[in-house]
């Protein structure tokens, strides 16, 4: 997939910060803004896994988590590595 070039405003705090990490760590600050968006995208995901499966647990009134695991279709997130 082909890299888009965006432009980001940040105000100067969190710019020096992310400038400190990037430097300790030895990235670009365009490889940490891109991984720190596939991890936040990935925790979204997650959350909302999370919630749908407290609701199918709700609607079933079921304590068996096997019993319920079974009927939920599983899902791969494209950010999973």
């Amino acid at each position: 997939m082909a890299n888009k070039t965006i432009q980001v405003r940040l105000d100067e705090k969190l710019l020096n910060d992310l400038n400190g990490y990037a430097v300790k760590h030895s990235k670009t600050r365009a490889d940490f803004i891109r991984e720190a968006c596939e991890c936040y995208l990935k925790k979204m995901e997650e959350s909302e896994l999370e919630r749908r499966y407290a609701e199918i647990f709700q609607k079933l009134g079921s304590t068996d988590a096997a019993d319920i695991l079974e009927q939920i279709p599983v899902e791969v997130s494209p950010y999973e590595t």
